[in-house]
This record gives structure tokens, C-alpha cells and sequence, in this order.
């Protein structure tokens, strides 16, 4: 039986929703890979490296020991913990060093007064917290990595451990690693797959077999396979179909999700994306500012993805000086904040996607040189 839903009785159903993740959308900083470079030596290259690692390996499904993982917010947090992190100082440096992209905090306010949304992302509660302050947005519609520093227990010796072990991948090369998981085998040279076959003993062999992950079990990481499993779940609350949602995503862990809408009939958006994130997607937008996700979402939510199709074939200032419709106060903001030039949003398509994925590939590694892996 349906469970009841007292919206659906005031005759006040949503019939559109938006869900998105928070890097490179809401904020420009990745949090997570500051947390490394604050609390490890050499801690950003340490995060690269696992973040590729943890991409390479999303679409393979090696039998590995139980409670082992690739997912990089797991991963992450013993190597985090054993180097002295704790809860107050990842939520402080969480807050000190927040940064939202241009446009984040009005898309999201107008989104937010339009249709239900929801964010979808694997950094951790203590970033998230500071995030959906500074923008007025509910804690409760968030889905994030859920980890308590403080609880962790970790023994002396497992603590010198893995302060080794992040010494020794903090001295690797994020460009030894193969950038994608070939059909033939892994990519890349001999030293690249040392360091995959390293990694993955110490990360589906070693670190199961210490008693800090059995603590982890507590732990809820976010991966690609959860931000597809909490997309499900949203969809089986709110009862709005796919083909009415609006995902937005753009990194690796982000692929499934988009796949899902995009098959859905429903407006897959890559923003600023990685190579996975657009071949997931129907809509690749390359943009220094938010603000245009929230154009796209308002004319999704006003006419469906037909309309959306409409507009990004008439993607010019000509036509959106004219535009007719409810949102001629979106509309006028958003010329304003491009006066000059529009920011590219293309129809993704076979005949395109490879183009498309240069293009977006090139700018992300520009506009986020400095948070975020190439």
C-alpha cells in the first residue's frame, strides 16, 4: 500500500525536483583535499592519488575481504584520523577555508523557493554543515559522508601504520596511475601498476584486517553506488519520476546518478565535469558561474526537457533578450552577470560527447587548478 502523503491531500504535490552535488556546482574548494593537506604531509598529492585511484576502480567489482573498500571518504578517514584530525578541527577548517562558486547562493535560494531540492555528495557532515549554513539551505535534504573523528579508536601501532602508509602514497605520482580501467587491463606503464597493486593490498588486504575498520563499519562513506542508491530513495519519497528530475554532477562518483536521470527522461546536467560525469549526462554546461543551472532548471521545470532542448538550441543573447515566460527576473539576472559572452551549454550527443569531454576536461582542470585533482 501507498504510504500516505498529506501533500497529495491538499492537492499540493510537487511534480519536479532537483538534486545535485556540492563540488564544482556549490563550492569551487574541495574541503576533502584541503583536510589532507592541513592534517598530512603532502596531503594533496596523497588525496590525487587516491581520488584517481578511487575513479579507475568505480566500475570494477574485484571479490575483495569483507568490510575492505576503493570508496575514497572511507579510505580516507583512518589516514586522517591517525594523523590527528578531530571533529572540531575538521568542522573549523571546514569553515575558515569555504569558498561557493559565483552564482551558488542565488541558484540554490531561487531553486529552493521553486521545487523540493536536495544535494548528493561524498564530502563529510563537518564540510557540509558549514555549507548548507552559508546558504540557508535544510541539513535534512542533504545526503553526505557521515563520520565521527572523535569516536574512532585507534591503537599506537595501527596509528604508526598508517602514518607510514600515507608517507609512502603522499611520495606518489598521480600521472604513474592509468586515468581509466581498460578492457585489455589496466592503462598505463609497469610503475603505474605496482601502485594499483599496491594500493589495492593495502586497501582490500591490509586495512580490513586492522581493528580501526571494524569502527568504520559505523561509518556511512558516499561513492558512486550510494549517490545512485540515495537518488533511488529520494525518488521513492518525493514519488517524482525521473523523468522529472534534475541531476546535477560533476565528477567521477557522479556518473551513475546523472546515467540514471538521463535514461529517466529527465535533465542530466554535467557542470564543469570530469570524463564520467559527461558521458553520463544529456547536458554539459562549462561555466564559471551557477547561476545558469538555475536558468536551465526553471525552464525544465516550465516545459519539460523539450523546452530545455529548445532553448539550448537557441543559446544566444538575441533569443534570451526576447524570451517570454515566468522568469523574466532569472533571465535578466543572469544576462547581466554575462554581459558579454554566455557560458557553453551543449546538447550532449554521439556525435559530440568526445569533443565535449575535452572541452569540459580542460576547463575544470583551469578554473579548479587549485582545489581539486587535474
Amino acid at each position: 500500500m501507498d504510504e500516505y502523503n498529506p501533500m497529495d491531500e491538499l492537492g499540493l504535490h510537487e511534480d519536479k525536483q532537483f538534486v545535485s552535488s556540492c563540488h564544482g556546482f556549490i563550492t569551487k574548494n574541495n574541503n576533502t583535499r584541503e583536510l589532507c593537506a592541513n592534517f598530512i604531509k603532502n596531503g594533496e598529492r596523497l588525496y590525487d592519488v587516491l581520488s584517481r585511484y578511487e575513479a579507475v576502480t568505480i566500475y570494477t567489482s574485484k571479490t575483495v575481504k569483507e568490510g575492505a573498500t576503493r570508496e575514497l571518504m572511507k579510505l580516507l578517514a583512518p589516514l586522517l584520523k591517525a594523523n590527528g584530525i578531530t571533529d572540531h578541527s575538521a568542522y573549523t577548517l571546514s569553515k575558515e577555508t569555504l569558498e561557493l562558486m559565483p552564482g551558488a547562493d542565488k541558484a540554490m535560494h531561487y531553486l529552493g523557493n521553486l521545487l523540493p531540492c536536495f544535494i548528493n555528495t561524498s564530502s563529510y557532515e563537518h564540510h557540509m554543515m558549514n555549507v548548507t549554513e552559508s546558504l540557508g539551505f535544510p541539513m535534512s535534504n542533504v545526503n553526505c559522508s557521515q563520520v565521527s573523528f572523535d569516536s574512532l579508536d585507534i591503537k599506537t601501532s595501527e596509528a604508526r601504520e598508517l602514518r607510514e602508509i600515507s608517507s609512502k602514497i603522499a611520495r606518489m605520482s598521480v600521472d604513474d596511475l592509468p586515468e581509466k580501467f581498460l578492457e585489455q587491463g589496466w592503462g598505463g606503464t609497469r610503475k603505474g601498476w605496482d601502485m594499483m597493486e599496491y594500493l589495492d593490498r593495502t586497501f582490500l588486504e591490509r586495512l580490513p584486517e586492522m581493528e580501526i575498520f571494524a569502527e568504520l563499519e559505523e561509518t556511512v562513506p558516499i561513492g558512486a553506488n550510494e549517490k545512485s542508491y540515495t537518488l533511488l530513495e529520494i525518488r521513492r519519497q518525493s514519488n517524482i519520476d525521473f523523468s522529472s528530475t534534475v541531476y546535477v554532477g560533476g565528477g567521477a562518483t557522479d556518473h551513475q546518478a546523472l546515467d540514471i536521470v538521463g535514461d529517466g527522461g529527465g535533465l542530466a546536467i554535467s557542470f564543469n565535469g570530469t570524463e564520467d560525469s559527461v558521458r553520463g549526462s544529456n547536458v554539459a554546461v562549462i561555466s564559471s558561474d551557477s547561476i545558469v543551472i538555475a536558468v536551465l532548471t526553471a525552464e525544465f521545470y516550465n516545459g519539460g526537457i523539450e523546452s530545455v532542448h529548445e532553448l539550448i538550441d537557441n543559446w544566444n543573447m538575441e533569443y534570451l533578450s526576447k524570451k517570454e515566460g515566468p522568469d523574466r527576473n532569472l533571465l535578466d539576472t543572469f544576462r547581466s552577470r554575462f554581459p558579454k559572452r554566455l557560458p557553453e551549454v551543449i546538447r550532449i550527443s554521439p556525435d559530440n560527447i568526445e569533443s565535449v569531454i575535452e572541452k569540459s576536461k580542460a576547463y575544470r582542470k583551469k578554473f579548479y587548478q587549485n582545489f581539486t585533482y587535474k
